[in-house]
C-alpha cells in the first residue's frame, strides 16, 4: 500500500516535469490584453509613437470573423488594443523588437469588446491601412502571429496628414458676399517649408487652400478657433505652389486689394504653437467674403460710355463689368429677351459699317449678348440684336450710336464678371484738333499780351490705310502778323513740338507757301503734305482745290512720326499779337484735306476758330477767397476710401473715355480719365517706389513699379485738397478716407477737357477761376517712331487753356514735370449786370508719349475783404454814452467800396440798417490791399443796460445793388461786435493791472492782478465758445488786501478741445464792474505768434502775445519812416498775454509796425493809428 502510494506520487512529479518540458509558457502568466475586453487603449497620433506588446503567454479568443490560419480558421493566439478614430483611415504598425514574433497579422474589429465586427485583416504583413473609419468611434485591433510564434513587438496607429497639408493639395474654397465657413482642422499637420516672409512670427504646422479671385479685394477669415491654436496666422500667395509669391498676411482676417480677377491665390493657415494631439481642439473654419458689387456707373442709358472709334480692338478695348449690374427698362423686343441685367456704351459712327465685339468675358458673365440702338436716352430706336461681334450696318456717320451689353440670366454677378468692349471700323477717318501755344509764354502760363507770339497748330492722327492727296491751308488770325524773319517756317512737329520737317514761307520753292495777300479762292498758308515714300511737291498755289501738286500719302501702319496707334503729327506756323487790350483774336477755322482713293473725292477736316482775348495779366487772390462755386463738391472732387469715386464728372470731357474701374488691371490709357484719390492703380502709398526702367523688386513690395500706372511710368502721389502747397496729399491705400482728383491720359489730339456754366454770379465782382495740376509722368517720352528712349523723359508737356464763355482768357504753359503741385488760373471781373457765366478748360497739347495730369481744387471765387473791428470785438461803455465803433475793410480789389453798418438785437437772427452807408474811396496801403475805414457812433440811447449783447456789423458790396443780395453782400459772419454795456456809477477805486492765460494738461490756465483792494470785491471768470457769447463759470473772491498788489489765478475744470475765450469781470460790493481784456486759448497755439490786436487804435494800443514759455518782451512801435517812436519791455507768461501801449493819443495818423522781440525771435503788425 505504501510502496503503491510512493509510485503513485513518483508518477504524478514526472507527468508535471513531462508537460513543463512541453508547455513551458504554462509557467507564465498570459498578458493583460489576452481578451477583447481587456484591450489596451493607446491613442493614435500624426507620428509615429509605439507601445511595446507582446504574443508570450497569449491565447486565443474566440470571436465571430477571426481571420488566420488554424482550425478553425483564426485559431491564433493573440492580444488585442483599441483607439478612438481621429482621422478615417489611420495607419497600424506593427514594430521589431530583439525577440519579435515571425508571421505579424492585424485585423481591425469595430462595434463592442462583447460583439466585434471585423472590418479589415492582414496577415503576414505588420501594416494595415484602416480605411471608411467613423472619427471618435472606438475600433479594436487583434495582433496575432500566422504561425502562432511568440515574441515581443511595438506597436502605434498614424492618422495621416490631411489633403491640404501642402499647397500641391489646397482644398477649393468658392468665396461670395457672405462668410460660407469650410471646416478645417490642424490635426496631423506638418509645416510645408513655404518660408513666412514677409509675414511675421514662426510657423509650427500650416494647412492651406485656394480660391479664384471673383473680385479685387475679398477677405479671407478664419473662425470658431480650438483652444490649440495659438498666434495663428493668414498668408495669401499669387503665382503656383512651385513659386508661390507672397502677396498679403493677416492673424484671423485679412484684406486684400489689386487681386487679378479669374486668377487663383492660394491661401496658407498656420500656428506657431505645439502641434495638437487631437482633432478634438485644433479645428476652426475659414471662408473667402466678396464685398458686394456696386451697381455700374453705365447701369443705365445715361451713364453709358463713350468707346472710341478705331481699326483695332488691341487700341480702344474700353474695360467693363456686368457685377453688380441691374436691367435697365429700356424694351429689349426684338432682341431676345428678357434682360437679366445690362450695362451701356456708346460711339459716334465714322463709318457707315462698324464691328461690336466683346471679348475677355469673366466666367461669371454667361450668355453675353449686344443691343445696338440709334436715337437718345429715353428715345430710343433699337437697330440690330447680335452677340459678339456684332457687324452693324446702316450707320449715319456723326451719330450717336447706344450699345446695352447684357444677359438673359439672373441674377447678376457679383464678380468675376469683366469684359471688355471695342468698336472698329476698316477705314476710320483721321482724328484732328486744333490748338495754339504761347510761345511768349511757354514755361510761365499766362494771357496773351500785345507781343505775344503764337504757334497755331493742327493736330493729325491716322490709323488705318493709306490716304492722299495730302494738303493743310489756313489764315493769319485776326489782331495778329505772320513771323516772316529769316528763321520763321511752316512746319511739320510731332506731339512734343519738335520739327520734323521744315518749309520755306517762299511761294513755289517747296511744299510750304505763305501769301501775305492771298487772291481770290488763296489762303495766307499752304503747306503739301507727303510722308515715306510718297513726299509733297512744291506748292503751286494757295488755294484748297489744287491738288497737281497735291501727290504725298500717308501710310498709318508705316509712315512716321508715329503715336496713336499710327501716325501723328501736327502743322505749325507762328504770328506775333498786334492788337490792342480788349482785343478779340479770331482763329481761322484752317482745314485738313485728303482723299480716301488716288484721285478721289476730297475730303476736308475743319479746325475750331477759337477766340482769344488780348489782355493784361492780374496775380490770383493772394488772401482768402470767399465760396467756391465750382461744381464737383467745389472743384474738390470730394472724399471717399474706395480708389474710384462712385460717380463720373458732373460734365463728361467730350471724346474722352471714363473708366470707372481703375484697378491694377484696367489703367488709363490716351483719350481716357478717371477720378481716383491716388495715382497708383493698386492704391500704393510709397512716393518714392522704383520706376522704369529700373525695376528690380517684385510685388507685393511697396517698392515695386509696379505699384505705378503703366508699370512703372506715372506718380504715386495723393490728391490736393486741404493743402496748399506743391506736396499736396499723401497717398491712402485702400480703405482710407482720401480725397478724390481728375487724373487725365490726354487724348492724341487737343479737345476739351472741363466745363460748367455757372448762374448767380455777382456783377462788378472780381473772381479767380483757377486749379491746381500737376504732371504725372517723368518717363513718358517717345520718338518720332514712336518708342521710349534713354534717359527717359516726360514727352509731351501738359498746357491747358481757361476761356469764360468760350473766349480763351489764360493758358497755363507747358507744365514741366516737378513732382509736385502747381496753381494756374486767372482773375476776371463780371460785367455791371452779368450774373452767368460758362468756364472751360481745354487741351493744347497733343497726347501719346506724354501729356498726363491731374487736376484738384478747381476754384470758382471772388476775392472777399477782410474786416478788422475795433476798439475790440466785445467793447464794454458805461451806461448812457455814447461809443463809436470801428471796421476797417480790407480788400485785394478796390471794388468793395458800398457799405452800410447793421444792428441785431435778438443774438444774430435778424439784422436791421442803422442808417450809416456810403460808398468810400479805398487807398492802397503797403501791403499790397486796399483799404479804408468807416465808423458809427452808438447813441448813448442804445447804451442801455438792456442793449448790453447786442451785436453789430458792417455788410458791403461792389454795387450799391448788391447790398440787397443775400449772395452778392459780404460780411464777417466770425468776427462781430458784441456790446457790453456796464452800470459803472462811481469810479473804482480797484483796477485789473494783468491778464493772462495758458493751456496746462489740455485746461485753461487763467492768472490776473490787481491793484489795492479798499472795499470788498470779487471777480467773476467768464468763458466764452464762440468769442461773443460770454458766461460765467467761477466767481473768485477777493483779498481785500489795501496795502499791495493782489495777484489770483483760476484753473477751467473742463478739458479744452479748441478754442475758447476768457475775461475777467471785477465786481465791487454796490455790483459796479469793470471787465478785463478778452484773451483767446487755442490747442493748436502757435509757439510764439499775435493774437487778437485792436486794429485800429486811438489813446491806447492793446494786443494779445502767445507764448509758449514765459520771457521778457521788447514791444517797439515804429513808424513809415522806420523811426521809432515807443518801445516798453513788459513781463509775459506762457499762453495768452494781453498787453498794451497806453498815451498814444499825442502819435500822429497813420500806418505803424508794432514789433514785438522775445530774445532772437521777432514778430510784426502792421497797425493803424487813427485820430
Amino acid at each position: 500500500m505504501k510502496s503503491y502510494t510512493h509510485i503513485l506520487r513518483l508518477c504524478r512529479k514526472l507527468l508535471w516535469l513531462f508537460l513543463l518540458f512541453l508547455s513551458p509558457q504554462a509557467l507564465l502568466a498570459q498578458p493583460g490584453n489576452d481578451l477583447i475586453c481587456n484591450a489596451t487603449p493607446i491613442s493614435s497620433s500624426g507620428t509615429c509613437s509605439y507601445t511595446a506588446g507582446t504574443l508570450t503567454a497569449s491565447t486565443y479568443t474566440t470571436v465571430a470573423g477571426a481571420c488566420g490560419s488554424g482550425t478553425p480558421a483564426g485559431n491564433r493566439n493573440d492580444v488585442w488594443y483599441s483607439f478612438v478614430a481621429k482621422s478615417t483611415n489611420p495607419t497600424i504598425s506593427i514594430g521589431t523588437s530583439p525577440t519579435p514574433p515571425s508571421n505579424r497579422s492585424i485585423q481591425l474589429f469595430s462595434g463592442t469588446c462583447a460583439s466585434p465586427a471585423s472590418l479589415q485583416c492582414v496577415t503576414n504583413s505588420s501594416t494595415l491601412n484602416a480605411t471608411g473609419l467613423t472619427i471618435g468611434s472606438t475600433y479594436y485591433v487583434r495582433i496575432f502571429s500566422n504561425n502562432n510564434s511568440t515574441g515581443n513587438f511595438n506597436i502605434c496607429i498614424t492618422d495621416p496628414a490631411p489633403a491640404n497639408n501642402n499647397c500641391s493639395g489646397a482644398i477649393v474654397l468658392t468665396s461670395g458676399v457672405t462668410c460660407s465657413p469650410t471646416t478645417g482642422n490642424f490635426y496631423a499637420t506638418t509645416n510645408s517649408g513655404v518660408a513666412i516672409a514677409p509675414c511675421t512670427g514662426t510657423v509650427t504646422v500650416d494647412i492651406w487652400y485656394r480660391f479664384v479671385a471673383q473680385t479685387t479685394n475679398p477677405t479671407v477669415t478664419i473662425s470658431s478657433l480650438g483652444s490649440d491654436i495659438t498666434n495663428p496666422g493668414i498668408q495669401l500667395f499669387s503665382g503656383s505652389c512651385g513659386t508661390p509669391v507672397s502677396q498679403f498676411c493677416g492673424t484671423t482676417s485679412m484684406a486684400t486689394s489689386n487681386l487679378t480677377v479669374g486668377s487663383t491665390y492660394y491661401v496658407r493657415v498656420y500656428y506657431n504653437g505645439t502641434a495638437p494631439t487631437s482633432r478634438t481642439n485644433a479645428g476652426f473654419d475659414i471662408c473667402v467674403t466678396d464685398p458686394v458689387a456696386p451697381v455700374p456707373f453705365n447701369d443705365e442709358c445715361t451713364g453709358a460710355i463713350t468707346v472710341p472709334v478705331t481699326s483695332a480692338c488691341s487700341s480702344s478695348n474700353v474695360p467693363g463689368t456686368v457685377a453688380g449690374s441691374t436691367p435697365s427698362a429700356e424694351a429689349i423686343a426684338p432682341c431676345t429677351g428678357p434682360v437679366g441685367y445690362d450695362v451701356w456704351y456708346r460711339f459716334t459712327a465714322v463709318d457707315p459699317a462698324a464691328s461690336i465685339s466683346l471679348s475677355s468675358l469673366g466666367a461669371n458673365f454667361t450668355g453675353a449678348r449686344m443691343q445696338l440702338f440709334s436715337g437718345a436716352c429715353g428715345s430710343l430706336t433699337s437697330v440690330q440684336c447680335s452677340t459678339s461681334p456684332m457687324s452693324a450696318t446702316g450707320l449715319t456717320v456723326g451719330a450717336t450710336y447706344y450699345v446695352r451689353v447684357y444677359s438673359t440670366n439672373t441674377p447678376a454677378p457679383n464678380g468675376n464678371a469683366g469684359f471688355n468692349i471695342c468698336v472698329t471700323s476698316t477705314t476710320p477717318p483721321p482724328r484732328y484738333g486744333n490748338s495754339y501755344v504761347n510761345v511768349s509764354k511757354r514755361s510761365s502760363g499766362g494771357v496773351v499780351q500785345p507781343g505775344d507770339t503764337l504757334e497755331i497748330r493742327m493736330t493729325i492722327n491716322h490709323t488705318a490705310g493709306t490716304i492722299y492727296g495730302l494738303r493743310y491751308v489756313d489764315n493769319v488770325p485776326s489782331h495778329t502778323a505772320m513771323l516772316t524773319g529769316t528763321q520763321d517756317s511752316i512746319r511739320v512737329i510731332t506731339n512734343e513740338g519738335l520739327t520734323f520737317r521744315r518749309y520755306s514761307l517762299d511761294v513755289n520753292d517747296d511744299a510750304g507757301s505763305y501769301v501775305a495777300s492771298p487772291g481770290a479762292g488763296e489762303y495766307n498758308i499752304r503747306l503739301n503734305l507727303g510722308f515715306g515714300s510718297y513726299p509733297p511737291n512744291a506748292t503751286a498755289d494757295n488755294t484748297e482745290t489744287e491738288t497737281t501738286t497735291a501727290v504725298g500719302r500717308m501710310v498709318a501702319a508705316s509712315d512716321r512720326p508715329r503715336g496713336g496707334g499710327g501716325m501723328l503729327f501736327a502743322t505749325a506756323f507762328r504770328v506775333v499779337v498786334t492788337g490792342a487790350v480788349g482785343d478779340t483774336i479770331s482763329l481761322f477755322p484752317g482745314k485738313f484735306i485728303y482723299q480716301n482713293t488716288l484721285g478721289g473725292a476730297d475730303i476736308a477736316l475743319t479746325a475750331v476758330p477759337y477766340k482769344i482775348l488780348i489782355s493784361d495779366p492780374m496775380s490770383l487772390c493772394t488772401n482768402a477767397t470767399g465760396v467756391n462755386n465750382a461744381q464737383e463738391f467745389g472743384g474738390t472732387f470730394g472724399t471717399g476710401n474706395t480708389l474710384n469715386r462712385s460717380s463720373g464728372l458732373t460734365y463728361p470731357i467730350p471724346g474722352y473715355t471714363y473708366l470707372p474701374n481703375v484697378s491694377a488691371s484696367v489703367g488709363v490709357g490716351d483719350g481716357r480719365y478717371a477720378i481716383v484719390k491716388n495715382l497708383s492703380p493698386r492704391s500704393g502709398t510709397n512716393r518714392t517706389a522704383e520706376r522704369t526702367p529700373t525695376c528690380p523688386t517684385s510685388l507685393p513690395s511697396q517698392d515695386a513699379c509696379a505699384n505705378r500706372m503703366h508699370t512703372g511710368h506715372w506718380d504715386i502721389d495723393g490728391d490736393h485738397t486741404g493743402t496748399n502747397n506743391s506736396v499736396g496729399n499723401t497717398p491712402e491705400a485702400d480703405g482710407v478716407t482720401g480725397g478724390y482728383m481728375l487724373m487725365v491720359n490726354a487724348d492724341y489730339v487737343a479737345s476739351e477737357s472741363y466745363r460748367q456754366t455757372l448762374n448767380n454770379l455777382c456783377p462788378n465782382t472780381y473772381y479767380e477761376f483757377s486749379a491746381w495740376f500737376r504732371n504725372i509722368c517723368p518717363t513718358c517720352g517717345i520718338d518720332s517712331l514712336g518708342t521710349s528712349y534713354l534717359p527717359r523723359q516726360p514727352g509731351v508737356l501738359p498746357n491747358l487753356t481757361f476761356a469764360l464763355d468760350d473766349l480763351d482768357r489764360y493758358s497755363t504753359g507747358e507744365m514741366a514735370y516737378t513732382g509736385g503741385w502747381v496753381k494756374k488760373g486767372f482773375m476776371f471781373v463780371t460785367g455791371p449786370g452779368q450774373t452767368s457765366a460758362t468756364f472751360s478748360i481745354r487741351n493744347n497739347s497733343q497726347g501719346g508719349g506724354g501729356n498726363d495730369w491731374a487736376m484738384d481744387d478747381i476754384s470758382i471765387a471772388t476775392c472777399l475783404p477782410n474786416m478788422s473791428y475795433s476798439p475790440s470785438l466785445n467793447p464794454n461803455v458805461c451806461e448812457g454814452n455814447a461809443l463809436t465803433i470801428y471796421d476797417t475793410v480790407r480788400s485785394y480789389f478796390n471794388n468793395y467800396t458800398h457799405y452800410i453798418w447793421q444792428r441785431s438785437v435778438n443774438n444774430g437772427v435778424s439784422w436791421t440798417d442803422v442808417g450809416v452807408s456810403g460808398n468810400a474811396t479805398p487807398i492802397l496801403t503797403g501791403g499790397g490791399l486796399y483799404q479804408y475805414i468807416t465808423s458809427y457812433t452808438i447813441p448813448h440811447t442804445n447804451t442801455t443796460v438792456s442793449d448790453s449783447g447786442n451785436l453789430y456789423r458792417v455788410i458791403v458790396a461792389t454795387t450799391n445793388t448788391n447790398l440787397s443780395s443775400s449772395s452778392c453782400q459780404v460780411t464777417d459772419g466770425i468776427s462781430i461786435i458784441n456790446l457790453a454795456v456796464n452800470d459803472c456809477g462811481p469810479v473804482l477805486t480797484t483796477d485789473l493791472l494783468a491778464f493772462n492765460g495758458k493751456l496746462a494738461d489740455d485746461r485753461a490756465s487763467l492768472f490776473w492782478s490787481a491793484s489795492k483792494e479798499d472795499g470788498p470785491v470779487n471777480y467773476i471768470v467768464e468763458k466764452s465758445l464762440d468769442g461773443r457769447n460770454f458766461y460765467a463759470i467761477s466767481t473768485i473772491a477777493g483779498y481785500h488786501n489795501g496795502a499791495s498788489v493782489n495777484t489770483y489765478s483760476f484753473k477751467d475744470p473742463e478739458i479744452l478741445n479748441g478754442k475758447a475765450w476768457y475775461r475777467i469781470v471785477l465786481n465791487t460790493e454796490s455790483n459796479r464792474r469793470r471787465t478785463s481784456a478778452v484773451i483767446q486759448l487755442n490747442r493748436n497755439m502757435e509757439a510764439y505768434a499775435f493774437g487778437n490786436v485792436i486794429n485800429p487804435f486811438s489813446h491806447t494800443l492793446r494786443f494779445d502775445v502767445v507764448l509758449k514759455t514765459s520771457s521778457p518782451l521788447t514791444i517797439e512801435l515804429i513808424d513809415l519812416n522806420g523811426k521809432l517812436v515807443r518801445r516798453e519791455k513788459q513781463l509775459a507768461y506762457a499762453g495768452v498775454n494781453s498787453l498794451q501801449l497806453t498815451e498814444t493819443d499825442g502819435l500822429a495818423a497813420g500806418v505803424y509796425t508794432l514789433r514785438v522781440s522775445n530774445g532772437s525771435q521777432i514778430i510784426t503788425k502792421r497797425v493803424m493809428k487813427s485820430n
